[in-house]
């Protein structure tokens, strides 16, 4: 809170942002560049200072005057601060003249210089890279005779700082090298060490940015730090009148909760157990929390609290998220009780589903947004059915059919594409979902892909597993990897069937658990081929519909179905013709409905519709004798006119698709 010390009127400032509008601003402009290409840069060493002799080629001059062109007419620069190393002072003399500016306009401050490299002053490039791979390394480690990256940090931002404080209403241009740049873009941006890593490759040579900058309170390695002194040291001002001062009081509140997270570390009597400050970058343990979660009736105790004395202490919320649940009551909606036992014993519960069916039925449910859930035993039992049995009956039929096959998304089949994309459409879903910690955007949409994966890529995939060669190795590499990444989907959620399903899934030189194993990316996701599927399906469910309507089972052959809209995918096509039982898919824009199908049926798909329910009665037959494929068996079938007919005339197909040995007619 801050008082004016005249009409002693308060504000109160809810966050940085808020805070950051208050702040009284010098009123520039910065623009920030790199110098152009020079000797060093084509000779891939490095320089950071002047004792090696490195001008700006004739190339880099060219990228100079080409990117100042660009700044001409748009802002009237007033100032250039440049590094003094040669090729960062070449290229500011080099704007200075393009833009006409006085030599006065033209300064040079030492803390804008390339980070020093020490002992690797004139190496190579590739040595220097070698040594410090990572950012995170350079920011800790000083080579010999050098710098680390927050030594350049502390040096740009007290330059920076210095400059807003020394000049009002200026265009300042400044001309330095690419880690001194970034990382002052950086500070800024008020970004920290641990964010900033992500701007390390934003200048390119002789690349101009403007970058706003408003003053904010800061430590000693720039980073926003509310805490006092920091905080009294920003003047606030900017559209409010007159002096303003922070209030030093704190709330009252309930310390018994609230100062949790600290007084658990018995602070502030034993501080070294307890660090509200960043510690060379760090965050202190636990503090703040990555989510807390409770009940809804602990939002106005233990919630509230937390969030007053945290950020009236230390200027932070104590916990990064809050996962508030809602009260489970019994199916009736009635509150649960002993003495009336109206609910089922969560053991027996577990016992007769698993312990994953019920806990993917709360998470996905309401009660992870705070609202109450009336609990049924039937939505247990669903999931156990719907979810887990339909999935382990997928992986049964992968294990019937598999062999050393690696798996792979590389398939160009169009359903192995197609499933591809849904799993990338999942992990995309999921991952959101747990970022944002909205529970059930994240466990929902595993329903609705294990539904997809077995009802209609299995299905529709079936015979390409049962034959030979090329197909059935595409289809056993995609299942296999759909398998493998969708069990890290289910790992947060359903822990035990997911790291079973990893095991029986995963190959040589995966880790052992699935627990242990990386988050996968999501991948690339065809969402036109997500959109043409979608209205494969459409186009098949409205089919079986007319089918229906017109009493023909799906085993008659059918000669046409005709479409308002079509996907332009043969492959696709073909999907609808073998899901409908067609001859033939047509595109018509000229169609009263939607979707025709032609019920006409000639003698010849009479003949053929026989022949497959005979095919279909023998199939049965074999079934029913415990009949293995390779087992040739003789076959008697007492047969009407028409079926005799059609088996004279087809008794050799019949037989190869049902593996008889002979067929004899009654």
């Amino acid at each position: 809170m801050w008082r004016h010390s005249k009409t002693k009127e308060i504000k109160v400032v809810g966050s940085v942002d808020e805070l950051l509008t208050m702040v009284r601003r010098s009123g520039n402009n910065y623009f920030l560049m790199r110098h152009g290409e020079a000797q060093s840069t084509v000779e891939g060493i490095i320089n950071s200072d002047n004792s090696i002799e490195n001008h700006l080629t004739e190339d880099g001059k060219i990228q100079v005057r080409a990117n100042i062109s660009k700044l001409k007419g748009k802002e009237k620069i007033d100032l250039i601060i440049a590094s003094p190393l040669t090729r960062a002072h070449e290229t500011a003399m080099l704007v200075q003249q393009e833009l006409g500016l006085p030599d006065s306009s033209l300064m040079v401050d030492e803390r804008l210089r390339e980070i020093g490299s020490g002992i690797y002053n004139g190496k190579s490039l590739a040595e220097w890279m070698a040594r410090f791979a990572s950012t995170d390394e350079r920011f800790a480690t000083i080579p010999e005779g050098g710098e680390s990256y927050m030594d350049v940090r502390r040096r740009v931002g007290d330059f920076l700082f210095e400059i807003e404080r020394r000049y009002s209403g200026k265009k300042i241009l400044i001309i330095s090298h690419g880690s001194p740049l970034w990382i002052l873009s950086a500070i800024a941006a008020c970004e920290g060490p641990a964010v900033a890593v992500k701007r390390e490759d934003m200048f390119g040579l002789a690349e101009i940015a403007e970058t706003p900058f408003v003053p904010y309170p800061h430590n000693d390695d720039f980073e926003l730090d509310l805490h006092r002194p920091y905080i009294d040291d920003i003047p606030l001002g900017n559209s409010l009148e007159g002096e303003w001062k922070r209030v030093p009081d704190v709330f009252d509140c309930w310390f018994e909760s609230g100062s949790m997270p600290y007084a658990s570390n018995h602070y502030p009597f034993k501080k070294e157990n307890f660090n509200p400050k960043k510690l060379f970058g760090f965050m202190p343990k636990g503090y703040p929390a990555d989510f807390i979660a409770e009940g809804l009736d602990q939002t106005r105790g233990w919630f509230y609290s937390l969030i007053v004395l945290g950020t009236a202490l230390f200027g932070k919320s104590p916990y990064e998220h809050v996962i508030v649940n809602g009260l489970i009551n019994a199916s009736d909606g009635k509150k649960m009780s002993k003495r009336l036992k109206n609910y089922p014993d969560p053991l027996d519960l577990i016992d007769k589903y698993g312990v994953d069916s019920l806990r993917y039925y709360l998470l996905s449910s309401q009660l992870v947004r705070g609202e109450d859930l009336s609990f049924k035993e039937q939505g247990v039992e669903e999931v156990s059915k719907k979810l887990l049995m339909r999935l382990d009956n997928v992986v049964s039929f992968y294990e019937l059919y598999a062999n050393e096959t690696a798996r792979s998304s590389e398939s160009t089949s169009a359903l192995d594409r197609w499933i591809v994309s849904r799993l990338g459409e999942l992990m995309k879903q999921t991952t959101e979902g747990f970022e944002k910690y909205e529970l059930d955007a994240a466990t929902r949409p595993l329903a609705a892909f294990i539904d997809d994966l077995s009802t209609w890529y299995l299905r529709r995939s079936r015979d390409r597993f049962k034959t030979d060669g090329e197909e059935k190795t595409r289809a056993l590499s995609t299942l296999r990897y759909v398998l493998y990444i969708l069990s890290h989907a289910m790992a947060p959620v359903m822990p035990f069937f997911s790291d079973e399903l990893f095991g029986r899934v995963k190959e040589e030189g995966d880790v052992e658990s699935v627990h242990l194993s990386r988050w996968p990316d999501a991948g690339n996701v065809d969402e036109q081929l997500l959109k043409d599927m979608k209205r494969v399906r459409e186009i098949a469910s409205r089919g079986l519909e007319l089918r229906e309507a017109a009493n023909m089972k799906i085993r008659q052959p059918l000669a046409e179905l005709k479409a308002k809209t079509l996907p332009a995918d043969d492959e696709l096509r073909a999907i609808i013709a073998d899901e409908l039982h067609v001859k033939k898919v047509s595109e018509d824009v000229s169609l009263s409905t939607d979707v025709w199908l032609d019920t006409e049926l000639t003698p010849a798909l009479k003949e053929e519709g026989i022949v497959r329910d005979i095919v279909r009665k023998i199939q049965g037959w074999r079934k029913e004798q415990n009949l293995q494929i390779s087992d040739r068996a003789e076959y008697t079938l007492a047969a009407t006119e028409e079926e005799k007919s059609a088996v004279e005339k087809n008794r050799t197909k019949i037989m190869e698709q049902t593996g008889l040995s002979a067929l004899n007619i009654e």
